[in-house]
């Protein structure tokens, strides 16, 4: 599919030790805080982001 539509994939390794420290819950994970700051953080290399979780793929 990535020949066929000309297309790349990368995939970025994000170091979560910091993350860890913010407050989490029952229902509120370290891992949610990807979401919020994925493309503030990855922004100034991309225009758009797929973030895809686990359970998803």
């Amino acid at each position: 599919m990535i020949t066929k539509y000309n297309s790349n994939i990368i995939i970025y390794l994000l170091d979560a030790e910091e993350l860890k420290k913010l407050s989490t819950s029952d229902f509120w994970s370290y891992a949610t805080y990807f979401r919020l700051i994925a493309f503030e953080y990855l922004s100034t290399n991309i225009n758009s982001i797929l973030y895809l979780d686990a359970d998803v793929i």
